[in-house]
């Protein structure tokens, strides 16, 4: 074999090799960068997720969660609660064909259990006392609403309708569940008309909330800043002036 033509193999060779490494080198040395590029966007983001969960997902999206979940109860207790008054009404010649249908009624009523939680100390990212305490009057009052129609219903009300029905009239068993009704109904009336606007109000805070880019725990701070949200916590303190009052004083 000649000499020289292996000496021309082998440099062919190495130079192929060093080009292959050269190759190989590269691809892991990009891999690397782009690794580690995307890890820091990955950490980045699981940053910004923890704090958006933490300050607004577990404070004002739970406050929403919590009041959509007393409101709810209250619907359904006066819903059952009329059904049970026309029931009555109906029957009022003889209550006693009403009394099981009713107490099933009652058994399908909800307590509103829900106290006020840590999601409403969260709140404090929009720098409103005012506010926050608003709230949890909301919230005390749907669970006081929604006992209330309870009480009356599968209560004492109705109980002891029950229990002296043969000891009246007719007349007088009409005024009574009459009376009865209007109680609820007029406890109502007044709950949920007052709050209806704030459960709006807090949907219209998530939703500019959701519009707001949060990328580190400052940005939290700057929340009660932006004019929209100043803009809708103005509407609540003007809307509610009354009753923030009313908790101011007390």
């Amino acid at each position: 074999m000649d000499t020289s033509t292996v000496t021309f193999l082998t440099s062919d060779m190495v130079d192929k090799m060093f080009t292959l490494l050269v190759v190989i080198i590269t691809a892991i040395i990009t891999g690397l960068i782009t690794y580690w590029i995307g890890f820091g966007q990955y950490l980045k983001q699981r940053k910004q997720e923890r704090v958006r969960q933490t300050y607004i997902e577990n404070g004002l999206g739970k406050v929403i969660d919590g009041t959509d979940q007393l409101s709810t109860t209250c619907y359904l207790n006066y819903g059952k609660a009329k059904l049970a008054f026309d029931l009555l009404e109906s029957t009022v010649e003889d209550p006693g064909k009403a009394k099981d249908i009713v107490q099933i009624m009652f058994s399908e009523m909800e307590h509103a259990n829900l106290a006020p939680n840590y999601g409403i100390l969260k709140l404090a990212i929009f720098n409103n006392q005012q506010v926050i305490l608003l709230i949890v009057k909301m919230w005390m009052e749907f669970n006081q609403l929604a006992e209330t129609i309870r009480h009356i219903v599968g209560g004492q009300g109705v109980k002891d309708y029950f229990e002296t029905c043969q000891e009246h009239s007719e007349q007088e068993r009409r005024d009574f569940l009459a009376g009865q009704k209007n109680i609820v109904r007029e406890e109502w009336n007044r709950v949920i008309q007052k709050y209806e606007p704030l459960k709006g109000h807090l949907l219209r805070l998530q939703i500019e909330v959701d519009k707001i880019d949060i990328l580190c725990i400052e940005d939290i701070d700057k929340i009660a800043e932006q004019s929209k949200i100043k803009k809708i916590l103005v509407e609540i303190e003007t809307q509610y002036k009354s009753e923030i009052d009313k908790l101011s004083n007390s």
